[in-house]
């Protein structure tokens, strides 16, 4: 067993290390960006209201097969049909996947609101172009998301680069409303909070040796020279003890007293 990684709930972390060591926990990189994320859309009120008011609109197409009908209607000289997409109150990116469908279907869906008694109001032009700036700001986030979630391979190699990337990413953006420019402040912020705990020794041991062992990363998205020389004193030692034929039969027994506690869990629950 080489780590147990688990969301970033206080019993859960507990109970991982009690059980497994705190050299095997490692916490959840997807899960800590989703928090990132929430945390950003929640508080800032534009931002949260804009979100209401498209949750709305796409809630009525929801639960009317008229709307729906009609909303077909206005594509029928597109080359597909598409549907508004609901979003998930516990994954962000659904809420990315929401907007950004909203904005594509803007006229279509502007059409069919128009024609329908009851619907709800239109979203205005400068929250249109809020909107879009969204888009650009949280996209970033949205492609972390998707290549840290991998479930036939593993990621834990491309963990200080993803991070590495996603602050560079955000840094390099130019927002022009004032709700924007506090967007860009409150991620830069998140991510510094919740991030930041990748890039320190508690986790090195993991994810700081699997950037070392891969080809295209080595040592390029390691925050500092200590962060540096740590890692390379963790994989020296290790080969150390490989040469140690005493500490390889330790380590061998280690692995097995692992084995037998997590048979020992399974079997309890």
């Amino acid at each position: 067993m080489f780590a147990v990684v688990t969301d970033n709930g206080g019993n859960i972390v507990r109970a991982t290390i009690d059980t497994f060591g705190e050299t095997k926990y490692l916490s959840c990189l997807a899960h800590s960006v989703n928090l990132v994320m929430q945390s950003v859309l929640n508080a800032i009120e534009a931002v949260k209201n804009l979100i209401a008011k498209i949750k709305k609109i796409v809630m009525f197409f929801g639960q009317s097969n008229t709307a729906v009908y009609k909303l077909r209607e206005a594509q029928a000289k597109d080359e597909y049909q598409l549907c508004l997409i609901q979003d998930c109150p516990t994954r962000w990116n659904s809420t990315f996947d929401m907007i950004q469908r909203f904005l594509v279907l803007l006229y279509a869906v502007t059409c069919t609101l128009l024609s329908l008694d009851g619907s709800p109001q239109m979203i205005f032009p400068a929250e249109v172009n809020l909107l879009k700036e969204l888009v650009i700001l949280l996209k970033p986030a949205k492609e972390v998301t998707l290549s840290i979630s991998g479930e036939k391979y593993a990621t834990g190699n491309k963990v200080l680069m993803l991070i590495d990337w996603f602050r560079t990413e955000v840094k390099k953006l130019q927002p022009i409303s004032d709700v924007g420019k506090v967007v860009k402040t409150s991620l830069m912020s998140e991510i510094k909070k919740r991030l930041g705990c990748y890039e320190t020794i508690r986790f090195q041991s993991l994810i700081g040796v699997a950037a070392l062992f891969d080809p295209r990363f080595k040592r390029s998205y390691f925050p500092n020279d200590l962060y540096d020389a740590q890692v390379l004193n963790l994989v020296s030692g290790h080969i150390h003890d490989l040469k140690q034929p005493n500490s390889q039969k330790r380590k061998t027994e280690n692995l097995q007293a692992d084995c037998s506690n997590s048979t020992s869990i399974s079997n309890n629950i």
